[in-house]
């Protein structure tokens, strides 16, 4: 598993790691990675379906809003318990978005924008023949 040193490093621009999250308010990383985890959990991603997905999602967004309902440091520890089950796009990118909303850390908000591009990196490899997203169709 890559550090969070690099994942900053594998975001940076022109060779030069990003400090952007890093340069955030705590409120603004917690609304870019339950951004990240919520696109993953909408797309039926592997893990998507978990309980604790949604749970940790939703709690998530609550303690950006300031209302939670629950102990964020409960659902995470109930998320650690799963194991190597958490290595799952959507359900590792609704962990680290309710880590980074509990706890405000860059680390964890690169992690869940990493879980995204995870899940793109293996949707192209997945993809029969040259892929080309730009590639404009003729009809």
């Amino acid at each position: 598993m890559a550090s969070a040193d690099e994942v900053l490093d594998f975001i940076a621009v022109n060779g030069t790691r990003s400090r952007e999250l890093e340069g955030l308010e705590p409120f603004q990383r917690a609304v870019f990675s339950c951004c990240c985890a919520q696109r993953l959990l909408n797309e039926s991603n592997p893990g998507a379906d978990h309980p604790l997905a949604l749970r940790a999602v939703k709690l998530a967004w609550e303690v950006v809003l300031g209302d939670p309902e629950d102990d964020p440091e409960v659902v995470l520890n109930e998320l650690e318990a799963l194991g190597d089950d958490l290595d799952q796009d959507a359900l590792a990118a609704s962990f680290y978005a309710l880590a980074t909303a509990a706890r405000g850390g860059a680390e964890t908000a690169a992690w869940a924008g990493q879980r995204g591009t995870d899940r793109a990196f293996e949707i192209v490899s997945q993809t029969e023949g040259p892929y080309r997203p730009l590639a404009i169709r003729s009809e």
